[in-house]
């Protein structure tokens, strides 16, 4: 410490920039300034908390149970709580909810429905509040994927992440647990899915997850979620589809040729 006051406190002789080179700085200056950020629009991966409940005990108790597996896949995770099932006088307070998630490392950005009252709740408390009236797109109309998908052609390991956002994603090996797999179409692993599997991420209902062995962690299609615990454990080890049906995603083993030419029965889960 008394080094650095020294050096500072000794006699220093002036560097003086010609005026080409002071120009030069400024300019540079200038533009550094001007590219200091960017705003793009993106499409990202986000998990939304369906409320179905105002009654705060039953949401703390409920998280604790998902939960309660250090590994889970929502810890630390961004999330948009959704208020849309939940009638508008009937809501619980925001900051009491948003406490709660946070004490079990879930992280709100935003929220989605809701009353007046709780979009000035979300925006005193930091978060962003989305508009339900958005009509843009028809709510439960699936959005076409457009454009050539991605063949990735080795195992995903653990912590890694692998994205295809304009098509379908076959992966030519196994998905390993803590790795990640996400598409605006459909899933296709030739190998075992030990990880998490997102298809359909822009909304696509019809988009499906296909796996040569399922021992997933986690199956979502557009923005429909199962965890393992949901898994009926004779589809584990096994060739399986993933689908949407009214809302509901269903697991089903998939129909392959047996040696005697008949087909196997499907299981639903």
């Amino acid at each position: 410490m008394e080094a650095a006051l020294h050096t500072k406190s000794a006699k220093q002789t002036p560097c003086i920039l010609g005026s080409d080179a002071m120009s030069t700085t400024q300019a540079a200056m200038m533009k550094v300034s001007q590219q200091a950020l960017r705003f793009k629009g993106t499409m990202l991966p986000v998990t939304v908390m369906e409320l179905f409940t105002a009654d705060l005990v039953a949401l703390e108790q409920h998280l604790a149970s998902k939960l309660q597996d250090p590994s889970a896949f929502f810890t630390r995770s961004p999330l948009v709580l959704n208020a849309e099932r939940l009638p508008p006088e009937l809501m619980p307070d925001l900051a009491a909810l948003v406490a709660c998630c946070q004490r079990h490392e879930l992280l709100p950005i935003a929220v989605r429905g809701g009353n007046h009252v709780w979009r000035e709740q979300a925006w005193s408390l930091g978060l962003g509040w989305i508009d339900t009236q958005d009509n843009a797109r028809p709510q439960n109309k699936a959005v076409p994927h457009a454009g050539a998908g991605l063949i990735v052609e080795r195992t995903i390991r653990s912590g890694q992440q692998v994205w295809s956002p304009k098509g379908d994603l076959v992966i030519l090996g196994s998905v390993n647990e803590g790795a990640e797999v996400l598409a605006a179409g459909s899933i296709h692993v030739y190998g075992t899915l030990r990880g998490r599997a997102l298809a359909g991420i822009h909304g696509d209902h019809k988009a499906r997850i296909f796996c040569m062995q399922m021992d997933a962690e986690l199956l979502a299609i557009a923005g429909n979620y199962k965890m393992a615990e949901d898994f009926a454990s004779p589809l584990r080890g096994k060739p399986v589809q993933t689908y949407l049906e009214a809302e509901r995603l269903l697991l089903a083993e998939l129909q392959l040729p047996t040696s005697n030419g008949g087909w196997r029965s499907w299981l639903q889960a």
